[in-house]
């Protein structure tokens, strides 16, 4: 062998393996930081994330387990207000939206021959609280001496929808949206 033909198999697998051995040391002192450094953790910037509950129910007669159909629905919140009626199913439903769901809200329940419901809670605790009782308002006094009828019963008749059950209860497609104007 002449010495112009090169470094031949010999040197290529030294040369090969001192650059695996440098290249193993300089990877291994980039990935560990030095001794008595701390390395340095960056956070990405906060980035807020838009606050959204749903408060959704359904308005029941306490008596007969009905479902109370056209009942007017309102909730208050932060200065805010929606207002619905009732579906025939008797639901309701709001989404509402920029509002931290701990905020304190009321919900305002109202239907004719029934006692208005007014609640105060946390608009979280009304999204955990599906359903909301009725009870029937006291019959009129009677008004002796007119002549314009005879009261028979305390209970007005009226067609109050189908009994309150989970069969009969369906997700609302038209729904309220509280929030600040945009």
């Amino acid at each position: 062998m002449s010495p112009s033909r090169g470094i031949g198999k010999v040197g290529m697998l030294i040369l090969t393996t001192v650059l695996g051995v440098i290249s193993t040391y300089v990877i291994w002192r980039l990935e560990v930081p030095p001794t008595g450094l701390k390395p340095t953790v960056v956070f990405p910037p906060q980035v807020k994330v838009p606050v959204q509950t749903t408060v959704v129910g359904t308005v029941i007669d306490g008596a007969t387990n009905r479902l109370i159909t056209g009942a007017k629905v309102t909730l208050l919140a932060k200065g805010l207000s929606g207002s619905q009626e009732t579906d025939s199913f008797g639901g309701y439903l709001f989404t509402v939206e920029e509002i931290e769901p701990s905020t304190q809200a009321t919900l305002e329940i109202e239907a004719a021959g029934f006692n208005p419901l007014r609640l105060n809670r946390t608009l979280d605790e009304f999204s955990h609280e599906p359903d909301q009782l009725l009870t029937r308002a006291p019959a009129p006094p009677l008004d002796a001496g007119h002549g314009h009828g005879v009261v028979i019963g305390s209970h007005a008749l009226a067609v109050l929808g189908p009994v309150a059950s989970p069969a009969t209860r369906k997700v609302r497609a038209d729904y309220v949206r509280i929030g600040p104007r945009r």
